[in-house]
């Protein structure tokens, strides 16, 4: 499955790239941070989907104005997010609190999965669901760098 992602959207180009999703159903979510913790690491990358469109990835160091942005998370449309309440802290802490509603997949999965001991990380739960393998290894990278690289953007 290949899932096709553009470069982060430059400041002057976010109004026309988020414009289209404010009109979806749904939206999925994921976050990329500086650290785990959201009281003292930065929200870095914002990855924003939705059916039929490419992936919107918002690299927040070069971004000012988030307003959009937040009337987008805020609005009616269905959140996903897989271990959502990370995404959510990090995204309050950054002045744009989803609200509305919203769908944790991690959370979806171990009831589904009640007393069976299986991982609920993405990278599990996509392989057992979905078949797919997940390269998760840039993960742990330093998302706080200037520059992030190709690889850190894929």
């Amino acid at each position: 499955m290949n899932i096709c992602i553009q470069d982060p959207i430059e400041p002057a180009d976010l109004e026309a790239a988020i414009a289209p999703l404010l009109n979806s159903d749904i939206l999925a979510i994921d976050t990329e941070t500086t650290g785990r913790d959201p009281h003292i690491d930065r929200l870095r990358l914002v990855q924003l989907a939705v059916p039929n469109q490419l992936v919107v990835m918002v690299d927040l160091f070069g971004v000012e104005d988030c307003a959009l942005l937040k009337r987008l998370l805020q609005g009616t449309v269905l959140k996903i997010g897989h271990h959502f309440k990370f995404d959510w802290q990090f995204l309050t802490q950054a002045g744009m609190p989803p609200s509305g509603l919203l769908f944790d997949t991690q959370l979806a999965f171990k009831v589904w999965t009640a007393g069976i001991k299986v991982r609920s990380l993405l990278q599990a739960v996509a392989k057992t669901i979905l078949a797919i393998e997940l390269d998760k290894d840039q993960q742990q990278s330093d998302f706080s760098q200037a520059r992030l690289t190709p690889q850190q953007l894929q």
